[in-house]
């Protein structure tokens, strides 16, 4: 029997995040697979070591021309797998999800998500 070890609900989404790696000079947007109180999951073109830090800005897409504030949130790779030659899933965990005010924003963007404020441009 396997028991799950996650201590956070996970909500599947694909929202475009803004993605900063100080230790590797790296900026870029990248999607992310689910999203948790405790972290996210998102895939990208290189591996990522354990415990990398990592800063993250979460937007919510409120229109064409409209988004909510930048949530900043701090984060380290918690886990890295290969998908496939040229792409990786990136396990990330807040850094600063204990922090109360933190947690509640990110309850607060995970029910504006729940609710569909989140409009996918792709489609």
């Amino acid at each position: 029997m396997s028991q799950n070890r996650r201590s956070h609900v996970r909500h599947t989404v694909n929202i475009e995040v803004d993605l900063q790696v100080p230790q590797y000079n790296i900026k870029e947007k990248v999607k992310t697979r689910d999203l948790s109180k405790g972290g996210l999951c998102f895939s990208f073109d290189k591996p990522l070591n354990m415990n990398v830090q990592l800063e993250l800005g979460l937007s919510l897409i409120l229109g064409p021309e409209a988004q909510s504030e930048t949530l900043h949130l701090k984060a380290q790779v918690a886990w890295c797998s290969q998908e496939d030659k040229e792409q990786y899933q990136i396990g990330a965990a807040f850094s600063n999800h204990k922090d109360e005010e933190i947690s509640s924003n990110i309850e607060t963007f995970i029910e504006f998500l729940q609710e569909g404020f989140e409009v996918n441009l792709d489609e």
